[in-house]
């Protein structure tokens, strides 16, 4: 019993084996109603890898399934030129209409099983892989995106195939990814995801135009120039760039070492592909138009990359963040871009917020972010570093250990994301729902909501009196409210509802509310 998960203090119960294995419990608890409902396979995901492109495009696409008789499948067939995560968006509803993971998930190509994963039981060693099962930049607790590409050391994964390996592998023509995915009761959805396979990204693309004339300086200046990452490789495009891709090349400069790489076309441009040099921080890149093998125009990006290897622990900084990274933070060497963003929150900033990206892989191994205020802090119990959902807009907090030592404010950090650091000097915003009923006789409750727009509301600080009588009631984080149903104390006429409650960072809110009844 405990209050460490999500709402209140409640009862954890879990069916384990002899040898300690997790068991699904959906496996061996009768559920009425029965489920005859399959999972529903919503759409796929598929993420470049290696410099690969999808329907001639560079980065991460999402193809929505539709059902059609018997099988889910895309609008039209997907054109893939080398490796690339694929990522499948489902959910499995039970009988009572509740979303839930589904009990297996198999991936075949040209019929080859190369992915199977069975939710049947869970070793506790196995918790920091759930990472690898889910896409973190995606998932939500209702709403599934599961990898279906394997990785070095995922124990839960049973074929110890690699899809994305083997799309590279692919001739060139049609083939057929079939998704297969069933439920504890035993319905089945199967998705049939049609693959083109094209010849390797280098060849100017049908839909590409060049300009007519040579073009003059400044060619460069106009394009659009995006950085992606994705496992242990850096992607740079240069979009709507008007000419062939043997005008542009990329250097990489990092530390004392240097590279080259030759531009590649794609749909709208050209872009890169590459690994870093080395573990120095910056990595500088100029992408460098090039007339008789000489640089006539560049343009300089300072990217700070953070090559994670296994086995490796290591520190990084920039501005007033910095992070550690444990030794066994990922399997595969895995690029992690860190850059300084404008953002808006609620609360007062009080450093520079950090972006660190690509965001849909977890770490598996203890990775703290940190950040340094400019000056002192007066009042260190107000200030935590927060995280930005993926849709923008909101910031959720995160438990912070302030270092008196160092002045900074840490936190564990799961992935990747837009970290800051704020204040939260606002108290509890407290209203009352207006009663269902005037009549004193037929009001069988009292709604209070509570929002924090900070740290979060201290539980324990609750106190509710009604007509100056003390209630024992409790505030549930899941719905933001507290329910009075013991309202011995209300009389007809007006009666007096007073609620206090303090947050985290040591706001109070003291509210006052006023009714009448008949």
């Amino acid at each position: 019993s405990g209050e460490s998960g999500a709402g209140f203090p409640h009862l954890h119960v879990e069916i384990r084996d002899r040898a300690g294995y997790a068991l699904n419990p959906l496996m061996l608890l009768e559920q009425p109603p029965a489920d005859d409902r399959p999972p529903w396979l919503k759409g796929v995901l598929l993420r470049s890898r290696s410099g690969s492109l999808v329907n001639g495009d560079l980065g991460e696409f999402y193809f929505p399934l539709r059902r059609r008789e018997a099988l889910y499948r895309p609008a039209a067939p997907l054109r893939v030129s080398g490796p690339c995560d694929v990522v499948l968006h489902a959910v499995d509803l039970t009988g009572v209409g509740r979303s839930v993971a589904p009990f297996r998930l198999e991936a075949l190509l040209d019929g080859r099983p190369l992915f199977a994963e069975t939710f049947d039981r869970l070793c506790r060693d196995d918790n920091n892989q759930l990472g690898m099962v889910y896409d973190m930049s995606h998932s939500t607790a209702s709403d599934f995106f599961f990898n279906l590409c394997s990785q070095e050391g995922f124990a839960l994964e049973q074929t110890g195939g690699r899809l994305a390996e083997e799309l590279e592998r692919l001739l060139p023509g049609a083939h057929e990814l079939r998704i297969v995915v069933e439920d504890c009761q035993g319905n089945r959805s199967q998705a049939a995801v049609p693959i083109e396979k094209e010849a390797a990204a280098g060849r100017p693309p049908a839909t590409r135009r060049f300009a007519a004339t040579a073009p003059g300086a400044g060619m460069l200046r106009d394009c659009e120039v995006a950085v992606l990452a994705n496992r242990g490789e850096v992607m740079v495009k240069v979009g709507e760039f008007p000419a062939p891709a043997s005008q542009l090349r990329l250097r990489i400069v990092q530390g004392s070492e240097e590279g080259m790489q030759a531009g590649r076309e794609y749909s709208r441009g050209v872009f890169f592909s590459f690994q870093p040099l080395n573990h120095e921080v910056p990595l500088r890149i100029l992408i460098e138009r090039v007339d008789n093998g000489l640089a006539v125009e560049s343009r300089q990006l300072a990217l700070h990359a953070v090559w994670l290897k296994n086995h490796l622990a290591q520190k990084a900084r920039l501005g007033d963040f910095s992070a550690d990274f444990g030794a066994t933070s990922v399997r595969e060497p895995t690029v992690l871009l860190l850059e300084e963003v404008e953002r808006q929150a609620e609360l007062p900033l009080l450093a520079t917020p950090l972006r660190a990206y690509p965001e849909h892989f977890a770490f598996l191994d203890a990775v703290f972010f940190k950040f340094r205020p400019p000056a002192a802090i007066a009042r260190p119990d107000q200030v935590g570093i927060f995280k930005q959902r993926p849709t923008g807009g909101n910031w959720v907090y995160l438990p912070t250990r302030y270092e008196s030592g160092s002045g900074c404010f840490s936190c564990r950090v799961l992935s990747g994301g837009t970290y800051a650091l704020l204040r939260d000097v606002f108290p509890p915003d407290v209203s009352l729902e207006t009663p269902h009923s005037r009549h004193a006789g037929r009001l069988r409750r009292l709604v209070v909501r509570i929002r924090d727009r900070g740290k979060g509301v201290r539980d324990e600080s609750l106190s509710v009196f009604l007509n100056g009588a003390r209630l024992d009631v409790e505030y549930d984080p899941d719905w933001g409210h507290v329910l009075i149903e013991d309202l011995q104390a209300l009389t007809r006429g007006e009666n007096r509802l007073q609620v206090r409650i303090d947050d985290l960072g040591g706001n109070r809110s003291d509210r006052s509310f006023r009714f009448h009844l008949r």
